[in-house]
């Protein structure tokens, strides 16, 4: 898995769109990723089992046919249920895949990940709170 920071992905897919096709006589040099040091941020939800606004990572992911994306959290305080963003056969363009409730994730991404497939974009959260009263902060981070 490559992390690389949102505004070198930018570039580096304008350069790919107009670079030339490779032939069968040239094959080109292998991409230099840097990684980055941490691709997540910080989510919150609602009470009332009431989502908040969707985290976007602090960096874009550049997949390959088969891909996972790892995710992981934990609450500040109190339980919430958390999905991350990921692309399937089923859904090319994203769709939301459970990472689970609870007060941390218990490294879900480590066992199983997040279909990410060939595609390059950012990864995401979303968040709700299991409480009926107040809402809930999230850590998270994807690799």
């Amino acid at each position: 898995m490559f992390r690389i920071p949102l505004t070198t992905t930018i570039a580096a897919l304008a350069v790919l769109a107009l670079a030339p096709a490779p032939t069968a006589h040239h094959r080109p040099a292998d991409a230099v990723v840097v990684p980055a040091a941490f691709c997540g941020g910080k989510a919150q939800g609602f009470a009332f089992h009431e989502y908040g606004k969707v985290s976007q990572g602090s960096c874009g992911v550049l997949g390959h046919p088969g891909f996972r994306v790892n995710y992981s959290w934990k609450t500040e305080d109190g339980k919430a249920c958390v999905d991350g963003w990921g692309f399937d056969e089923k859904h090319p363009k994203g769709t939301w895949f459970s990472l689970g409730c609870g007060a941390k994730s218990f490294d879900y991404g480590k066992e199983k990940g997040i279909p990410w497939g060939n595609v390059a974009a950012v990864p995401k959260v979303r968040v709700f709170s299991q409480d009926s009263v107040r809402g809930v902060l999230v850590s998270w981070s994807a690799g």
